[in-house]
């Protein structure tokens, strides 16, 4: 396990730096990394803001703010129609 292999798996965001003992040296340490990164997706998250650009992070937070306002109108429309329910009673 070499100092690069170390840094690349940083960079590319493992969580887990104990799958570095089963990583091939016999690759380059990004093809190694990319690797385990097939193996192990778990290990790897999906975005990390720290490296994506800010492009990136701010699309990335503008789709969470759309999520969560139609989250929070989908709650409130649920709670809209089981007052409405209660209130006249299930039509069914």
């Amino acid at each position: 396990m070499t100092n690069t292999l170390e840094q690349a798996a940083n960079s590319a965001g493992l969580t887990d730096m104990d799958l570095l003992k089963v990583a091939d040296t016999s690759l380059p340490p990004q093809a190694a990394v990319a690797q385990l990164r097939t193996r192990y997706p778990g290990a790897f998250p999906a975005f990390d803001a720290r490296t994506a650009s800010k492009k990136e992070v701010d699309r990335r937070w503008s789709e969470l703010k759309q999520e969560q306002a139609a989250e929070r109108a989908r709650a409130i429309n649920e709670r809209a129609i089981a007052r409405m329910a209660q209130k006249y009673g299930d039509k069914k």
